[in-house]
C-alpha cells in the first residue's frame, strides 16, 4: 500500500506541473489522501512487523518504511502547498 501511494504521490507531482488548471484542486485533494494513507499503512507495518522472529527483516522493513515517510510526506506537502498557493488560498 505503501509503495502505490508513493507512485501516486509521483503521479499527482506530474499531474501538478502538466495537468489542467482545472485539476488542481483533485491533485490537491489526491495528496492529502494519499499522505492519509501511506501514514496509515506504515502504522500497520509497524504494528505487525513485532510479530516476524527474524530481526534483520523488522530492520529491513523499518527503514524501508522510515524512508517513504521520510520522502513522501514533505512531497505531500509541498503539492498541497502549491494548490494552496494556486488557489490563492492557504490550509
Amino acid at each position: 500500500m505503501m509503495k502505490c501511494c508513493c507512485e501516486a504521490l509521483d503521479l499527482l507531482e506530474e499531474m501538478l506541473d502538466k495537468g489542467n488548471t482545472m485539476l488542481v484542486s483533485d491533485v490537491g485533494c489526491g495528496a492529502l489522501c494519499c499522505k492519509a494513507a501511506l501514514a496509515g499503512a506504515s502504522l500497520n507495518i509497524f504494528v505487525n512487523i513485532k510479530l516476524l522472529k527474524d530481526k534483520s527483516r523488522i530492520i529491513d522493513m523499518e527503514a524501508e518504511t522510515d524512508e517513504m515517510l521520510n520522502e513522501y510526506c514533505p512531497r505531500a506537502d509541498r503539492i498541497t502547498d502549491e494548490v494552496s498557493r494556486r488557489l490563492g488560498r492557504e490550509v
